[in-house]
């Protein structure tokens, strides 16, 4: 039990990079399914 609280703040220091690079990019996956759609 002792040894999580090390880990969870390295988790958090490679997840929220992460996220930061992920929401983006979801955001233009999301235009480009939409533009898909639309196409049809």
């Amino acid at each position: 039990m002792n040894r999580l609280p090390h880990r969870l703040p390295l988790f958090w220091q490679i997840v929220i990079p992460l996220l930061f690079v992920l929401t983006p990019l979801l955001r233009e996956l999301r235009q480009w399914v939409l533009l898909i759609f639309s196409s049809f």
